[in-house]
């Protein structure tokens, strides 16, 4: 939150609390947050969830709602999981190397344990990547191969 707050100032972009609904990574949230939005903003054209499951849990609600997913509301997430590819339809996201996340993660706790620097911040920032699927382009060609499994 801190990062789209401070990107939004850094764009000289005003902020607006009513394009902003809370959740707990999970599902639930994602639908609960969604409503919201709705609630708050009925004409709402895109949606941006901190992951996956939330962003899924969104677009169970703007089924529901009748909206259109791309062509009313545009759905992205983060952290490409495997359901990404399979879910109808397709989500959009941001890629994260969670294998490397978490080894760089362990290497910077070994290092405060070798040197006793306990609590000491490291800050790590790992290369990620947009992947467009059907959630936010119609067209975007699907990458669920199931003979690829």
């Amino acid at each position: 939150m801190n990062g789209y707050k401070d990107a939004l100032t850094k764009a000289e972009i005003s902020i607006r609390e009513h394009l902003i609904a809370y959740g707990d990574y999970s599902h639930v949230s994602g639908y609960k947050a969604m409503n919201d939005l709705l609630n708050w903003n009925p004409d709402i054209d895109g949606v941006f969830a901190a992951n996956d499951q939330m962003a899924i849990g969104a677009c169970m609600a703007l089924k529901q709602a009748n909206k259109r997913i791309p062509k009313d509301v545009k759905v992205i997430g983060c952290d490409d999981v495997f359901i990404d590819t399979i879910v109808e339809p397709p989500l959009s996201t941001v890629h994260i190397r969670k294998n490397l996340l978490g080894q760089e993660a362990m290497t910077a706790l070994l290092e405060q344990l070798e040197s006793r620097r306990i609590g000491s911040i490291k800050r790590l920032e790992l290369e990620n990547h947009l992947v467009i699927r059907q959630s936010t382009d119609k067209s975007s060609r699907s990458d669920y191969i199931p003979a690829e499994w």
